[in-house]
Formats: structure tokens, sequence, C-alpha cells
């Protein structure tokens, strides 16, 4: 699906601009099948699971700022506030091929799956926070709505994509 994805984005560009590479964009996606979901992500949009009050990264950003943390040259929390944040090295459309990171992490009922743009983890900054919204929201749409706001009130300086979904028995 990712591959198709990055194939239309590429016809796209090529025909509505004069190069392909003005066209991009980043994907997160989750496939659920029993206790298992498979996840795959490209670029510097992510996917997060909520279990027990605790939010864990599950994808791993193909942004320069990352590639500096994993080096050891900059700081965890210098993700959200380094002047090459928004640098990604792995977007759709960039190239007639994408490399396509996959996970498969266990679900359990209650667990939340959240996906979402830089626009919200960028802006609001603090997983705690984001994890604090979606556990006192009254349902999926309330939660979604206020992430959507939480980002926007901190600045809301990019797309803002939300998919909350929880897992039930």
């Amino acid at each position: 699906a990712v591959n198709r994805a990055n194939g239309v984005i590429r016809q796209y560009a090529s025909a509505k601009l004069e190069k392909a590479g003005d066209a991009g964009t980043t994907i997160a996606m989750a496939v659920v099948q029993g206790p298992i979901a498979v996840i795959a992500n490209v670029g510097d949009s992510r996917v997060y699971r909520l279990r027990n009050g605790e939010m864990r990264q599950i994808t791993k950003d193909h942004s320069v700022i990352q590639r500096m943390v994993d080096a050891g040259m900059a700081q965890p929390e210098q993700v959200y506030t380094h002047p090459s944040r928004n640098l990604i090295y792995r977007s759709l459309g960039a190239d007639d091929s994408v490399k396509v990171d996959i996970f498969a992490p266990t679900i359990a009922p209650g667990d939340y799956l959240l996906l979402c743009t830089d626009g919200l983890w960028e802006m609001v900054q603090s997983p705690v926070k984001i994890a604090e919204i979606v556990f006192h929201a009254t349902s999926l749409d309330a939660a979604c709505t206020s992430l959507v706001q939480a980002a926007n009130a901190a600045g809301g300086e990019d797309n803002i994509g939300v998919v909350l979904a929880q897992a039930y028995e």
C-alpha cells in the first residue's frame, strides 16, 4: 500500500509539477489482526501505543535530527526545537521506490494506537500531555479534537493529522 501510494504521488507530481521531487509526504499506518498491529512508517509521522497510562513511540523518525540523536550529537528533547527538525531523508514521492519501516507490536484490550503527523507531536512536545488528553477524553472523537486543539494552541505550525483507535476484546 505504501509503495502504491508512493507511485501515485510520483505520477501526480510529474503531471502537475516540473519535478517529481517537488511533491512528497510522510505516512504512518496500522493494520490490526488479533493481538498484532502491523505498523508502517516513512518520514516523521508517528505511531504510538498507549497502555496502562503510558505512551510508547512505536515508529522511528526518518529525520536528520533523529540521526543526530542516535549518533549522540543531540539530545532527545531537541527533536522538538532543533533548526533541522523538519529535514527528513525519507518520504513518499521523493524517489521511484521507498524504504518502509515495519513494526509488529502486540496489542491488548484497552490499548490505544495513536497515528499522527509531526504537526501534533512537535507542537504539543510532551508525550505525557498527549497521553493525559487521550486517557481523560470521553470518547475517541473527543480525544482527537482535544489533541488538535492542543497542537493549535501551541502554535499549529504544521499540518495536524490524528487517528486514534482503541482495541477491544
